[in-house]
Formats: C-alpha cells, structure tokens, sequence
C-alpha cells in the first residue's frame, strides 16, 4: 500500500472503451473522490492529506475533464462514468467504499452508489448537480 504521506504516481484504468486516471495516497478504507464538470482531482488537493491520514484516498480524473483526449474523443457522460467508476471499484476489490462527489461529480456518484450498493457504504454529495431530466445540451443552455 502506499505511505501515508506520498502520493502515487497517476494510473490509468480502461473499461468498456473510456478510460480515467487515478492516484492513491494513504491507507484504510477507500475513499473516491470525484471532481465537478470542468475540473480535475486537483480540486482536491487540500483535502487529500487530512483524509489520508485515516483513509486510502483515490482522486480520481474523469477523461475529457481532469485530463485531455484526443479531440475525436468525447466524455463518457454522467452514466458512462458511472459505470467506469463502478468497473474500477470491482478491478480493485474495493469494499466499504465512501465516494465523495463534488457538482456533476456528485451526480455521478449516486449512479455509482446505485450500481454497487454492497461495496459503497457512504456518500458525501458537495454541491451536487440535479439529476438532468432532458437531453444534455439543451440542459446546458439553461445554466448560469
């Protein structure tokens, strides 16, 4: 496992053709930490070293908003993530898994929370986006 005080170089977890990248810091029971529309896992950065003190923490970078693909690429939307999250939940055995979910991060997260109730055993919604009842764009036009 990784010391409590380092943090781990990115890795990258492929599913079903999307991908994230993710780093772990700390040890004890999992928590994911999933970043808002056009953001990254440095959104995170001043909360890892206090969660790591107790917890293993994995930042997650969603593709197409924490890090680039190439432009032919396009976002795996809210469920896709989900379901990439999910995948990756089970590629690492995770149980007890608290996700911690910041604007669309949150939405996300009650997706993932749905697809794994034996392993997600809390969820922190920060400022989570509502759950979209029309197409995405049109949604979009709507915001602020």
């Amino acid at each position: 496992m990784p010391a409590r005080s380092s943090r781990s170089r990115p890795r990258e977890f492929r599913s079903g053709g999307a991908a994230l990248r993710y780093t772990v810091t700390g040890e004890g029971d999992p928590i994911l930490l999933v970043h808002g529309l056009s953001g990254s896992g440095r959104w995170w950065r001043r909360n890892v070293p206090a969660l790591a003190a107790s917890h293993q923490v994995y930042v997650l970078d969603l593709a197409a908003y924490g890090y680039g693909l190439p432009p032919h690429h396009r976002s795996p939307g809210v469920r896709g993530a989900a379901a990439l999250i999910a995948a990756l939940i089970d590629h690492l055995g995770l149980t007890r898994v608290t996700l911690v979910g910041h604007s669309m991060g949150g939405h996300i997260s009650i997706h993932v929370a749905a697809l794994r109730p034996g392993q997600v055993e809390n969820l922190v919604l920060a400022c989570a986006s509502g759950l979209l009842a029309g197409p995405r764009a049109r949604m979009a036009l709507h915001l602020p």
